[in-house]
């Protein structure tokens, strides 16, 4: 990209006759990287091929070329949020660094960058390594709380949506004020939020995110939403549609529905389109596009997300290193005490493997 706009550049002097132009050229010796004054050098463009190469080869970064590359993944979908413009640059920046693992994570650290005396577990929950694959998608204490928040984000944009396009609402407001009603009916469709429902038969999964049933045509859509890491697409699409075979059969045989199908609403935590999520969309009657808005949703909570895990995280732990582990620290006044076992507290429900490595040490400081 540079040597092709230097080109450019040169080119452009090279063909002006003016005065300016001409001094500009012969006092640039090497002063600029366009060098003007040599009108043999050469800069050379390489090709877009060897390009791409190049980052397949690369052992960390070339990871989210192979996702990206994978066959289920519409590319240029997955990438089209480089080109909308609606997101800071500095989301822009923090997306791209998460999608090529070079965030500071403790197994980057101790892997990649090689610092001594690394631990590689993560820091809230201390079962698997902290990658940035278990920071987005599989750490236990993230579950019930932000993936969540970025899961009823997606599921939200998908219900204001078909809400508004079979008149159950007037008008849509931004996703994030969006509050979606447990039951939306009329006399020709009913739309259902995170309802289970009660069949003659006990069925294990009968919860689905989003329900909707066309009346006069008797055809019940199950719909589910998942935002799964970036290698769980096809599986995770797959895995949806049987998990509620069962409960569609039900369905069908207990509301008398004519039809009733199972719809996966599924991307990846970073981004990623999956093709089948369009086919998804058009089964469900909405605008192609709206797989830009599910994209812009899951890519921001991812961002919150990782950011908040990163820098919330290493100011408890230099708390505990710093305060816990300070030899001369000591309580002085009840007061004092009162306080510093309410930040312990804090700490403790907050980051519990923090807890469980300190413990003893903290309980020695105390009674000292």
């Amino acid at each position: 990209m540079h040597n092709k706009h230097v080109n450019k550049l040169r080119e452009y002097f090279y063909n002006k006759d003016a005065a300016l132009h001409k001094t500009v050229i012969e006092a640039d010796k090497k002063y600029t990287p366009l060098n003007m004054a040599d009108r043999n050098a050469v800069f050379q463009i390489e090709i877009n091929d060897e390009i791409l190469h190049q980052w397949a080869q690369k052992a960390v970064h070339g990871g989210h070329f192979s996702d990206l590359h994978q066959e289920d993944v519409d590319i240029k979908a997955s990438n089209k949020w480089l080109s909308n413009g609606d997101l800071y640059a500095e989301t822009e920046g923090y997306l791209l660094a998460i999608q090529d693992r070079v965030l500071p994570t403790r197994n980057y650290k101790k892997y990649i960058l090689n610092t001594p005396h690394t631990e590689d577990k993560c820091r809230r929950c201390g079962q698997n390594g902290e990658t940035i694959e278990h920071i987005l998608n599989v750490c236990s204490t993230l579950a019930p709380t932000k993936y969540t928040i970025r899961h009823d984000n997606v599921a939200k944009i998908v219900h204001q949506n078909l809400a508004v396009k079979h008149h159950l609402l007037e008008q849509k407001c931004p996703y994030f004020k969006y509050s979606p009603e447990a039951v939306l009916e009329s006399n020709t469709h009913k739309l259902m939020w995170n309802r289970s429902i009660i069949t003659d038969k006990a069925i294990q999964h009968n919860r689905p995110d989003i329900i909707l049933t066309i009346k006069n045509e008797m055809i019940t859509y199950l719909i589910d939403i998942a935002v799964p890491w970036n290698r769980n697409l096809s599986n995770t699409h797959n895995r949806k549609i049987q998990k509620y075979s069962e409960l569609a059969s039900e369905i069908k045989r207990v509301w008398r529905q004519r039809e009733v199908h199972t719809i996966p609403v599924v991307l990846s935590s970073t981004g990623l389109i999956p093709k089948k999520l369009h086919k998804s969309l058009q089964s469900l009657g909405l605008q192609q596009y709206l797989y830009m808005e599910l994209q812009k949703a899951s890519i921001l909570q991812t961002c919150h997300l990782v950011r908040n895990f990163l820098h919330h995280s290493q100011e408890a732990e230099e708390f505990w290193k710093t305060t816990i582990s300070n030899s001369k620290f000591k309580v002085r006044a009840p007061r004092e005490a009162s306080s510093f076992i309410m930040q312990l507290e804090l700490l403790r429900v907050s980051y519990p493997i923090v807890e469980q490595q300190l413990a003893g040490e903290v309980h020695f400081r105390l009674k000292r």
